[in-house]
């Protein structure tokens, strides 16, 4: 076989190749869609912006009140959706402190407030940020 037949014929198989690659990407499943709800009367964080990646759905019926609550890494958005609390997303600080990143009234969302590791949700009606 010539030179050159050998060379189409390795062309036309690396095509064909891709092709049926392309058609095989195609048909792949999509990605399952990101759960960015938040049920009524809970506080949701996720660990990436824009309420992707892991989602935790507070109940603050257990930490109202308490003081800020460690996460075991760090969130990236949050949304409250209690009816009468503020939920807020903060950052701890060596030695002993906690900087207030974001404080959420009700019903609000923050896609990217930046990243925290600790959150308090406030049991008094009209707690002030800060």
């Amino acid at each position: 076989m010539p030179v050159r037949r050998r060379l189409r014929s390795v062309f036309a198989l690396a095509g064909g190749g891709l092709a049926s690659l392309a058609i095989l990407a195609g048909v792949a499943p999509a990605p399952a869609a990101a759960d960015s709800s938040c049920p009524n009367n809970r506080g949701c964080i996720w660990s990436k912006t824009f309420f992707t990646g892991t989602k935790i759905a507070l109940d603050g019926s257990e930490w109202g009140g308490t003081g800020w609550w460690p996460i075991t890494q760090n969130y990236n958005s949050a949304k409250n959706r209690y009816e009468a609390r503020k939920l807020k997303v903060g950052r701890f600080v060596y030695p002993n402190s906690i900087d207030l990143i974001a404080c959420l009234d009700p019903e609000e969302d923050r896609p990217d407030p930046g990243w925290f590791d600790h959150f308090l949700v406030s049991g008094i009606t009209g707690d002030p940020c800060g």
